[in-house]
């Protein structure tokens, strides 16, 4: 079920700046209060913090330029929704061309004065209620709306970090959150491709995905521009982003009612551009402190994993893993919400039984075995079978669709259309690379939900045949868009539009990896003996893409590649 705004709940809160100022104190307090629970360890303090070497690089900004400006304003998305200045993105976008000299102009300013008005560091904050009682703050979810100029102003600065970072390879391969051409499905890839080889190799996997309390809430801004400093950026962008975060002020709006603005003095600004970039910074060498394990992350999403044939390496190593993993958050003022850390065994059936008995262990608890985990919206379990996943999309999509079904019997095809890519056909295809390898039953239950919605649309009867119907409006079948979606990954991996730790495994048949315009090539299929390898990604994949026309392959960028594929299946 959608989350509800607190104006728009059954039993409302009352309104009124009391309540208004009880949930500003909420959460502007809350990366303070976890910071005062957190015992500091005197190991891990400034400045030993076990940073990486430092980089042969420095980081300066540059000014920016009217066409810098239009650029980044024709880019922001259409919104109603205004900050503290009341200006929606949507005029911001109908004046770019009379606002951007003015608007770099001001912008340059702020660089150089390394000042920021505090009207751009002031955030206007509407609660979500998630679940539970609507008086409890913390059942709430913030959301943060700052000045639309402030967003240009941080987006500009934005690019310029992340060209540095990404150009000197600065950040951790294994982060996938907030970076240019990484995304959820592609950690998703490279974990379920770690967890497939070692099923191959007679080897199980321990998982730990762990859970932090608030984390972004929680930076704390002197280790974050000791971080800085040590990446290479200059005095100028360190005072200017020790400017950016001081002095941050939110307030809570209710219906029509405001709190007074707190400061806001740790964390990183939520609803931000350059936030989610400065926390990836503030995270990056937490992979370090691993001796034995591996870890995947997506933002603060972090999964930790080890495979062995020996359960009993497992447990001693990621054990210790995990306590290196508690000193580095200790000295970095996070906490593990050990209650909501998950560990799981994955393996062969034949394997599970023989590594029951692991016992890992945090701060005196014991974290019990769990036979599936949710990472990222995906649900993995024990033998990757991807049967609760579907399970899980198929109650999902079973609601959504109920509601879907009493909503729009007066709607036009094209508004239908629209409202169930929206509600439904998002929830099918999401990650859907991943889990493709579902069984065929789990696969046509859900093909159904797809012919149901079509017949809804073209209201036609129930029992009429879902093929002609999904023609007609120009649907691929599920299978067929999961391989559209799969071929359109490996097209981004050979043309240098994936993490590079992904396009390295994808090899044609010379060994090379192919570039855009020799995209004809056929990819190298991996021989496989097990059934976990023979549903591996880069078994599957490569046989999708030799089966694909060479003017198909061969199209000028993956979005076009995603079109001419869809109508060669359709027409085929």
């Amino acid at each position: 079920m959608a989350p509800s705004v607190v104006t728009n709940t059954k039993n409302k809160l009352p309104s009124g700046k009391k309540t208004a100022d009880k949930f500003n104190i909420f959460f502007t307090n809350i990366g303070e209060e976890i910071h005062k629970n957190i015992k500091t360890d005197t190991n891990f303090l400034l400045p030993n913090l076990n940073l990486s070497s430092k980089p042969d690089c420095t980081f300066s900004i540059r000014d920016s330029t009217e066409a810098d400006i239009v650029s980044i304003i024709n880019k922001i998305p259409d919104s109603k929704s205004s900050g503290i200045d009341g200006i929606p993105s949507t005029l911001i976008k109908a004046a770019a061309p009379s606002i951007g000299g003015p608007l770099s102009n001001f912008i340059n300013k702020i660089i150089h004065l390394k000042q920021i008005p505090v009207q751009l560091k002031s955030a206007v904050v509407t609660p979500i209620l998630k679940s539970g009682n609507h008086d409890e703050p913390s059942n709430y979810r913030p959301i943060s709306i700052l000045p639309a100029i402030a967003k240009i102003f941080e987006k500009f600065i934005a690019n310029q970090i992340n060209d540095y970072l990404e150009g000197n390879n600065l950040l951790n391969p294994s982060q996938h959150g907030f970076r240019k051409h990484h995304s959820t499905t592609t950690n998703l890839i490279l974990l379920t491709e770690e967890l497939r080889s070692a099923m191959d190799d007679k080897r199980a996997t321990g998982i730990l995905s762990l859970d932090l309390s608030k984390a972004f809430d929680c930076i704390d801004h002197s280790i974050l521009l000791h971080k800085l400093t040590h990446l290479g950026f200059n005095n100028d962008i360190i005072n200017l982003l020790t400017n950016y975060l001081n002095s941050r002020s939110q307030m809570v709006k209710l219906e029509n009612t405001f709190s007074d603005p707190l400061e806001m003095k740790c964390g990183v600004p939520q609803g931000s551009v350059l936030g989610p970039i400065l926390f990836n910074i503030y995270i990056n060498d937490l992979p370090r402190v691993l001796k034995f394990s591996q870890m995947s992350m997506f933002a603060d999403d972090s999964t930790t994993y080890y495979s062995h044939h020996n359960p009993k390496a497992i447990e001693e190593h990621l054990n210790s893993d995990l306590l290196a993993i508690k000193h580095w958050l200790i000295a970095h003022k996070l906490k593990l919400n050990v209650i909501k850390t998950k560990f799981c065994i994955v393996g062969t059936a034949q394997q599970l039984p023989r590594y029951k008995n692991i016992c890992i262990v945090i701060d005196d608890h014991s974290i019990p075995h769990s036979s599936k985990f949710k990472l990222l919206g995906v649900i993995i379990d024990s033998n990757l079978t991807w049967d609760d996943q579907i399970k899980h999309l198929l109650r999902s999509c079973k609601f959504a669709l109920r509601a879907f079904r009493r909503g729009t019997n007066h709607m036009d095809i094209d508004s239908k259309k629209m409202l169930y890519n929206a509600a439904i056909a998002s929830r099918l295809n999401y990650a859907d690379v991943v889990w493709s390898q579902c069984n065929i039953q789990m696969s046509n239950k859900l093909q159904t939900i797809q012919n149901i919605a079509a017949r809804h649309i073209l209201n036609r009867d129930p029992l009429s045949s879902a093929k002609p119907l999904l023609k007609n409006l120009n649907w691929l079948p599920l299978a067929l868009k999961r391989k559209v979606h799969t071929a359109v990954a490996i097209f981004k991996m050979m043309n240098n539009l994936a993490p590079l730790v992904l396009t390295s495994r994808l090899k044609n048949l010379n060994h090379n990896i192919t570039t855009r315009g020799k995209s004809g090539n056929n990819q190298y299929i991996k021989r496989t003996q097990t059934t976990q390898m023979k549903k591996s990604f880069f078994t599957l994949a490569p046989k999708i893409w030799n089966e694909i026309p060479n003017n198909v392959r061969d199209s000028p960028s993956w979005h076009s590649f995603k079109i001419q594929l869809s109508k060669h299946y359709i027409n085929s």
